[in-house]
């Protein structure tokens, strides 16, 4: 685990190679972040939306590291408070490197986010692709996005309390959501995602364009309560549970086929499908 202190995460002991440095404070000297400190140096180039978890004088430049003995590639990417599991490639003079490889003095690494579009596996990608059709596990904190997730037809479970989040993504193969990027560092997961934004709707945009997810969706498909698929069930088979008003000018019906929740097309679905509309077809993320 990593534990925070300020905007930067400390590594702990048991999760981290021997030799990294301390995190020291960001520091800016002539338009490059430097970080740790010792007699030797490396650079590190962060692309794409790994820039969202720089500070933002820090982005779009070469970042310097400073130490004594050679940090592993992770703990150096994660020393600047990068999760791994956002990373596609990285690569030292063209040539790719693992999570495992060292950095030596005067390196010079570019390090890349996860492409969905774009195969990069024969490059020496140290990332994992997320599987097809894409499945999410995310944080409790997050279960709006979770709600809007599955009103997209998006299977998204929530992280039961008690629950180890990276357990239960490396068993059923689901990205773990979540806004908290201590998580996503843990040496054994292999599907993340750190939510930017703070706004539920503008969270599931984000996450429908960041995993191309617009050929999952299938409206108004699943229950948004426990996740479950819709099924059309006769009217006379539920007529009890429906309201009086509602069974006098409606005779569609679906059903939650796990927990038995009953829909039906209100006055409000053509107002829910309008916003589900405009939120697959957001802005890109990242945009750098």
């Amino acid at each position: 685990m990593w534990t925070s202190r300020g905007n930067t995460p400390t590594p702990r002991r048991d999760d981290v190679s021997e030799g990294l440095v301390k995190p020291a404070r960001w520091e800016i000297a002539s338009c490059a972040c430097q970080r740790g400190s010792g007699g030797r140096r490396a650079w590190l180039r962060f692309y794409g939306e790994l820039n969202d978890h720089l500070p933002a004088e820090a982005r779009q430049r070469a970042a310097v590291m400073r130490f004594d003995v050679a940090p592993t590639v992770k703990c150096a990417i994660e020393g600047f408070g990068v999760p791994h599991v956002e990373v596609s490639l990285v690569t030292r003079a063209g040539e790719p490197l693992g999570f495992s490889d060292r950095i030596a003095a005067e390196d010079r690494i570019a390090v890349y986010p996860l492409f969905t579009r774009l195969d990069v596996s024969a490059s020496g990608s140290v990332g994992i692709a997320p599987p097809r059709p894409t499945r999410f596990i995310a944080d409790t904190h997050l279960h709006r996005l979770c709600r809007l997730l599955r009103l997209l037809g998006i299977d998204t479970e929530i992280i039961v309390r008690g629950e180890d989040p990276v357990t239960a993504s490396i068993s059923s193969r689901r990205v773990v959501l979540t806004r908290d990027r201590h998580l996503l560092m843990r040496r054994s997961l292999e599907l993340g995602y750190w939510v930017r934004s703070m706004d539920p709707m503008s969270q599931v945009a984000e996450v429908v364009q960041r995993f191309d997810l617009a050929a999952q969706v299938r409206p108004l498909q699943r229950c948004s309560v426990c996740n479950g698929l819709l099924a059309s069930v006769d009217k006379q088979d539920v007529a009890r549970r429906l309201p009086p008003r509602t069974a006098a000018w409606l005779d569609t019906y679906t059903r939650c086929e796990h927990c038995g929740k009953l829909y039906w097309r209100g006055t409000h679905v053509d107002r829910i499908a309008a916003t589900l509309e405009k939120l697959v077809a957001g802005p890109p993320v990242g945009g750098r």
